[in-house]
């Protein structure tokens, strides 16, 4: 039995190894063999797909390391640390296909952050570029959608600022936006979810600019938000409006209300920042009717004023919370009238929300909810309060 056993166990550790010698990666690719693509434009032209890779080049990356910085401004094409090149399709994978015929590397596009969509392809509707996006596994979900306004080349052709690269300027910009609560940012999968949440919910973009100086590209913006019907993209909101937009979805992080008057209507710029900030949007079913009610809480600190109010006196202080909550209902005011009463979108997920607190209401009217959402009566609650009045609650005196 012994001997048997040992010639049993012998047998299964040579089946192993051999195994373990026969195995190996069969999709392994080599880092100096990929061409590493950071930022994807995709266009509409005519009736094909057109695509707009921004490479990297590994060679003067190398050598850039050592010496002086390199980036879009000065030195010529052949400095410069990334290539910019186009192709086109009647479909996005046969427009990504022909890159690998005019390079010497494999595309490589894990690594990819930001995915631009230029106005065109977005007006026309993106169901198909999506279909791939979240097919492939080449694509990041996590990475950002935005819609691009003005030429597509311009932002491939925007100066860097502070960064080795025009591209590591555009993610730092996205990131600071969502900190200060000036656009609304989004990812492949959060656009997905919403836009296959049925009539619920609508999707929603981050938008990007190019701005210019004697007619040259530059530097770049990020600001506000491409509002959606479906998949097709129907109009941008401004900053108030966006505020409004991030106050009603729950996503503030920071940013500044901005009050034009004091308490007791002194003359003078007061400049407030938002700390924290929460948001609860309900349903409310009463005598057989529906409304939403949006409350909101807001913690914030003074960073300056302009008056001469004495913020030492509790008093002043409970009048410039009724101040700022005014401001903040106005700029959620401003969203619902512009999104709800023009647009016409649910990108707020108020019918998500009635389905979920009253599915047997929501299954009679789901299929006129496109109809019914724009007319829906919306109750704004917001109480804040200010923290801090910062190391002086008294202004000077001259």
């Amino acid at each position: 039995m012994k001997k048997t056993s040992f010639r049993f166990f012998i047998t299964l550790l040579l089946s192993l190894s051999f195994s373990l010698a026969l195995t190996g990666c069969w999709d392994k690719r080599e880092i100096n063999e990929l061409a590493f693509v950071q930022g994807v434009i995709i266009d509409k032209d005519a009736n094909n797909i057109k695509l707009i890779l921004h490479i990297l080049k590994p060679s003067v990356l190398a050598q850039s390391k050592g010496g002086g910085r390199m980036g879009g401004g000065g030195g010529g094409e052949s400095s410069k640390p990334y290539l910019i090149m186009s192709e086109e399709g009647p479909t996005l994978s046969k427009a990504l296909s022909k890159f690998n015929n005019s390079l010497s590397r494999e595309l490589f596009i894990q690594q990819n952050d930001i995915f631009f969509i230029s106005e065109k392809l977005a007006r026309s509707g993106l169901n198909e570029i999506l279909d791939a996006l979240t097919r492939q596994n080449e694509f990041r979900r996590t990475s950002y959608l935005m819609v691009l306004k003005g030429k597509p080349e311009d932002i491939m052709q925007a100066p860097a600022g502070l960064e080795q690269i025009p591209y590591k300027e555009v993610l730092g910009a996205i990131k600071r936006s969502m900190k200060t609560s000036t656009a609304y940012v989004t990812n492949i999968n959060d656009f997905f979810k919403a836009l296959t949440a049925g009539e619920g919910r609508q999707p929603i973009m981050g938008v990007i600019s190019v701005t210019k100086k004697n007619g040259k590209p530059s530097g770049i913006s990020v600001e506000n938000a491409a509002i959606f019907n479906k998949d097709k993209f129907i109009g941008y909101t401004n900053a108030l409006e966006t505020s409004g937009l991030l106050f009603i979805n729950g996503k503030i992080q920071n940013g500044t209300i901005e009050l034009n008057r004091g308490p007791d209507q002194q003359k003078g710029k007061v400049t407030l920042e938002i700390i924290k900030s929460k948001t609860s949007v309900r349903p409310v079913l009463k005598d057989n009717k529906l409304s939403m009610q949006i409350s909101v809480t807001a913690e914030t600190t003074l960073d300056e004023q302009e008056t001469s109010i004495d913020l030492s006196n509790p008093q002043r202080i409970s009048e410039l919370e009724q101040l700022q909550n005014a401001a903040i209902k106005h700029r959620i005011q401003l969203a619902l009238n512009k999104i709800q009463k023009e647009y016409k979108s649910d990108v707020f997920g108020f019918g998500e929300k009635i389905h979920q607190h009253y599915p047997k209401i929501w299954n009679q009217i789901k299929g006129d909810w496109k109809d019914l959402f724009p007319h829906l009566p919306v109750e704004i609650k917001v109480k804040s309060w200010l923290a801090r009045t910062g190391i002086t609650s008294k202004p000077p005196k001259y």
